[in-house]
């Protein structure tokens, strides 16, 4: 790091861009640097999202925007996971968040879900319960 930063000084360019190429976060666009605490994790742009990932044989993993989907050597859909974001208001002033996020190999023959949940109540400020 030392060598890139003292050969970029002594050749007169930037050893960094000034303004970094912004993120995509979820639909929003976030320049680096600013409010990245508060981001969701990086997805991929919707453009390339909309593409179903479908595996290269008839069995395997398909990955969709909303869904993953397991296929079997013939081709019949055995299971479905799904992807997004919701809310469930509970009781007393409860709110359960829940967040499903995952992926599929180009082959179809690995995927990954990752599920984040959290318990707020809500009032004058929230607190994770």
């Amino acid at each position: 790091m030392r060598v890139l930063l003292l050969s970029a000084a002594l050749a007169g360019a930037p050893a960094f861009a000034e303004h970094p190429p912004p993120l995509l976060y979820d639909e929003a666009i976030v320049p680096r640097g600013e409010l990245l605490r508060d981001a969701p994790a990086p997805i991929l742009p919707a453009q390339e999202r909309d593409t179903p990932s479908a595996p290269e044989t008839r069995a395997g993993w398909a990955a969709t925007p909303s869904s993953l989907l397991l296929y079997d050597s013939s081709g019949t859909l055995i299971s479905e996971t799904g992807l997004g974001r919701w809310e469930e208001e509970g009781p007393d002033q409860t709110v359960r968040r829940r967040t499903v996020r995952g992926g599929a190999s180009k082959s179809g023959r690995f995927a990954w879900s990752w599920e984040n949940a959290e318990l707020v109540r809500s009032g004058r400020s929230e607190k994770v319960a």
